[in-house]
């Protein structure tokens, strides 16, 4: 077999090197064309539910935030399970559907359940920040992390200048998708209720929670 190859290549010498230039020229244009990962890449049926609350205990953001949009997204079709994750400041709700489905739908689903749920949430407080509903992609992880540091400023100036000025800059560059922020110092007053008195004037922490509200937007 080797030695017909061999035969067949030098009576044919301008078809020989005529096959090797396209393999090369279809070398070149499979490198550019296909992308190249570590991973084989999967779609994740995977959407994620953010909202961030900030000077909320992680209790309170589980009991307001987390539970009641865990309820909410049981009744989608095509759920697998829902999970959450309450921190201080901030609920993460994971909702799982079925391998192989159509992400994007199912990404608007969940949009339509929070948009209904936006009345019977305490997310449109000026305190709080409002939800994001994205598709957790393997491919979205953060791919720059900075760490601020300044001898002269505190955790609260540092927090404000990233809040105010970093990632407006950050934002404003080409490509960047988003830019989120933890860490930091953010000025907050610490109401103490005592519950009993609460309860003898038919108040809730929501009802007091509501008052600072109004209170600051005209401060």
């Amino acid at each position: 077999m080797k030695t017909f190859f061999t035969r067949w290549s030098i009576r044919n010498p301008v078809i020989t090197v005529a096959l090797y230039i396209g393999v090369l020229i279809l070398s070149v244009l499979t490198l550019i064309v296909i992308p190249v990962r570590m991973m084989p890449y999967v779609q994740s049926p995977l959407v994620a539910v953010i909202t961030r609350t900030p000077g909320s205990s992680p209790m309170e953001v589980e009991t307001y935030i987390s539970k009641p949009i865990e309820q909410r997204m049981t009744v989608l079709d095509g759920v697998r399970f829902v999970r959450s994750s309450s921190q201080q400041d901030l609920s993460i709700v994971t909702v799982q559907f079925a391998w192989g489905g159509d992400v994007d739908k199912a990404v608007r689903d969940v949009q339509s359940v929070m948009k209904s749920a936006e009345g019977d949430l305490p997310i449109d407080g000026i305190n709080t920040r409002s939800y994001w509903v994205l598709p957790i992609d393997p491919l979205n992880r953060p791919v720059l992390t900075l760490a601020l540091k300044a001898e002269d400023w505190d955790r609260v100036k540092l927090r404000e200048f990233a809040d105010n000025t970093l990632v407006d800059r950050l934002t404003s560059v080409q490509d960047v998708q988003s830019v989120f922020i933890t860490g930091g110092y953010r000025r907050q007053l610490q109401v103490n209720v005592a519950r009993q008195k609460l309860a003898a004037y038919g108040l809730s922490i929501l009802q007091v929670r509501d008052a600072i509200d109004n209170l600051n937007r005209y401060c």
